[in-house]
C-alpha cells in the first residue's frame, strides 16, 4: 500500500467507479479533476493531523507523523468521496444547478461518514516510512544486449529491509549491442538500499537484483538479460492502527 505522502490516495478511475459522469461534469464546468484530487488530499491531511493529535499520536513533528500514514482501502474511499464533493461543490457554486447541489450534499455526507468509520476502525501507520521512490536515472551503454524497449522502476528500502512504493517508470530503447544502466538518483532520506525493476512495460516490471543495491551505486543489465524476480512493490502495509478513543 502507498503512503499518504506519496500523492493523491485515489485517481480518476477510482472516481469514475463511484460516479461515471464525473469527467463529463468536470469538462462541462471547466474543473480540473487533478487539482481537486490534491485539494481533497490536503484537507484530509489537516483532519488526520487533528485526529492524531487528539489520540496522542502526533508529536511536535506534525508533517513527520503524517509521513507514517498508510493509504488503506478505507482512506482511499474517503479521498474518492471527498474529491467528488469538491468537484460538485465547485460546479454548484458556478451554475447553481440543483442536480449539482444534490450530488455535492450527498458526496459531502458520504465523505463525512466514511471518515468517521475510518477513525473508528483505525488509521494505519508504519514505524519506518519509505516514500515512493523518485524516477531513476537510466541510460543505455555498450553491452551484450539485443534491441528492445525497457521499462525501468526503482524502489527504496529502509534499515529493516522494508520497501516503499516503486517509482514511476522510465522507458528507454536500446539498439543491438546496448543495455540499460540504472542509478537510483538522490535518495532523500535515511534509506539503506534500493532495488531495480525492469520489464517490457511499466505494469510488468520485475526485480533484477538479488540483494539491495547500495545508495550511490548503479545496476547494468547483465549478459544473461532480465530475470523473473518479484513484481514492483506498491508500498508498505500498516504495522498498527490508531483508533478513536471512547471514554465512558
Amino acid at each position: 500500500m502507498a503512503l499518504l505522502i506519496d500523492g493523491p490516495a485515489s485517481d480518476v478511475e477510482d472516481l469514475q467507479a463511484v460516479d461515471s459522469s464525473i469527467l463529463e461534469t468536470a469538462r462541462n464546468e471547466n474543473i480540473s479533476v487533478t487539482a481537486k484530487l490534491e485539494v481533497a488530499r490536503q484537507a484530509m491531511e489537516l483532519e488526520l493531523s487533528v485526529f492524531l493529535l487528539r489520540t496522542g499520536n502526533l508529536g511536535s513533528g506534525g508533517d513527520r507523523e503524517l509521513r507514517r500514514v498508510v493509504v488503506t482501502p478505507g482512506l482511499r474511499r474517503w479521498h474518492v468521496l471527498r474529491t467528488l464533493a469538491e468537484v460538485y461543490g465547485d460546479a454548484y457554486s458556478s451554475q447553481l444547478n440543483d442536480r449539482y447541489l444534490g450530488k455535492w450534499k450527498s458526496f459531502k455526507e458520504m465523505a463525512r461518514e466514511t471518515s468517521e468509520l475510518l477513525m473508528e476502525l483505525g488509521v494505519g501507520l508504519v514505524n519506518n516510512p519509505v516514500p515512493k521512490a523518485s524516477m531513476p536515472i537510466v541510460s543505455v551503454v555498450p553491452g551484450a544486449g539485443t534491441a528492445g524497449i525497457y521499462a525501468v522502476r526503482v524502489a527504496w528500502r529502509n534499515s529493516v529491509g522494508e520497501s516503499g512504493a516503486a517509482s514511476d517508470a522510465v522507458v528507454v530503447e536500446a539498439e543491438p549491442g546496448e543495455v540499460p544502466s540504472v542509478e537510483a538518483g538522490v535518495m532523500a532520506g535515511e534509506y539503506t538500499g534500493w532495488d531495480v525493476y525492469v520489464g517490457d512495460s511499466a505494469d510488468q516490471t520485475m526485480r533484477q537484483n538479488e540483494s539491495p543495491l547500495a545508495p550511490g551505486g548503479s545496476w547494468t543489465l547483465p549478459v544473461g538479460g532480465t530475470v523473473l524476480g518479484a513484481s514492483a512493490p506498491s508500498g508498505q502495509s500498516p504495522e498498527y492502527f490508531v483508533r478513536k478513543r471512547r471514554v465512558f
